[in-house]
């Protein structure tokens, strides 16, 4: 929903940049960074936790129009990118006004895009939320790129989403998608505007608090110990091979739906996701992966020659490093 600030009279509207790792998401923020003066931006903030590789989500502000006599600003955000659970994704995705769904435009970047798009629809759908959507037809550089029209086939899209093609690279139609995006997130915020009335539109909030709620959602620190990567680094795993095909599955499970919280007594820690069920607790945090990795080849020990499924992950944050186990439901881990 549209937001009112009112020490500056603009209307606040978030745009969020949703789509597969490495689709071009950021580089989208780089370009728009580089193309409009300071006069019509902020800085580009990239929050991230202590000792990650990767930000937890991408955010500028962009100045641009008005509507109904106030300035529109607008809240450009991204997802997380590399390995991303849905915990962080769908709370950024589910504040939107408008969304940019940013894919690839190769053979296999639209099949993994289709994938991730119909995945986003369905979340929409059952929120019952009808936020607007642009698609961006991104690497439009890459030999065989898929067309405006291929990617609107293969997605299955209405008249009323429109495709664009792009390529972050370049900056070529970076700068027309988010004029587009703007403009969808204005008729929305027009539309309420004459509706309510600008006195019911929630209060915009400072941005530092602002930040501070998304870095809250997407994992950082103080949300929550972390979830075990898809692709943990070599002794981060027990067993190695049947460990990461787990790992995989939790990953593919959280794109679905965010792990749901379990009542556990309050020294203990645990979610299920899809068919999986994953445990830990304050006694599994450890100040050194090293210290981790021990006490996870311990309880690894400690189950050989039992009937126990599970498998052990570590999961690094500014606090320390947390041993997970992963069972599947139906012979859940409890030690």
């Amino acid at each position: 929903m549209a937001a009112f600030d009112r020490p500056s009279g603009s209307i606040v509207v978030r745009i969020v940049y949703d789509g597969p790792p490495g689709a071009g998401k950021t580089e989208n923020l780089r370009r728009l960074v580089a193309s409009f003066s300071t006069a019509r931006r902020g800085e580009l903030v990239a929050p991230r936790a202590e000792g990650a590789d990767e930000s937890s989500f991408e955010w500028l502000t962009l100045q641009g129009g008005v509507i109904a006599g106030h300035p529109l600003q607008a809240q450009l955000v991204t997802v997380p990118g590399k390995s991303v659970l849905s915990r962080r994704r769908w709370p950024i995705v589910t504040t939107a006004d408008v969304i940019v769904f940013v894919c690839e435009s190769s053979t296999t970047g639209v099949r993994e895009a289709r994938r991730w798009f119909e995945l986003l629809r369905g979340r929409l759908s059952a929120m019952g939320a009808r936020v607007p959507i642009v698609v961006q037809a991104n690497k439009q550089d890459v030999a065989n790129a898929a067309s405006a029209e291929e990617i609107s086939w293969e997605f299955r899209l209405d008249s009323t989403t429109e495709v664009i093609t792009a390529s972050a690279a370049t900056g070529e139609g970076v700068r027309e998608t988010v004029a587009r995006a703007m403009r969808a997130a204005a008729e929305v915020a027009e539309r309420e505007l004459v509706a309510r009335g600008e006195g019911a539109l929630p209060d915009a909030g400072d941005e530092l608090a602002l930040l501070a709620s998304l870095g809250a959602a997407a994992g950082t620190p103080g949300a929550g110990p972390p979830l075990p990567a898809p692709d943990p680094a070599t002794g981060e795993v027990w067993p190695g091979t049947r460990g990461r095909a787990r790992l995989r599955a939790l990953a593919r499970a959280l794109e679905e739906a965010p792990p749901a919280r379990l009542l556990v007594p309050s020294d203990r820690i645990a979610f299920r996701a899809g068919s999986l069920r994953l445990e830990t607790s304050r006694a599994r945090r450890f100040p050194t992966v090293d210290a981790a990795r021990a006490a996870m080849l311990a309880l690894a020990r400690a189950q050989l020659g039992t009937e126990e499924d599970a498998i052990y992950a570590l999961a690094t944050d500014a606090n320390g490093t947390w041993v997970w186990s992963i069972a599947a439901e139906a012979k859940a881990e409890t030690s």
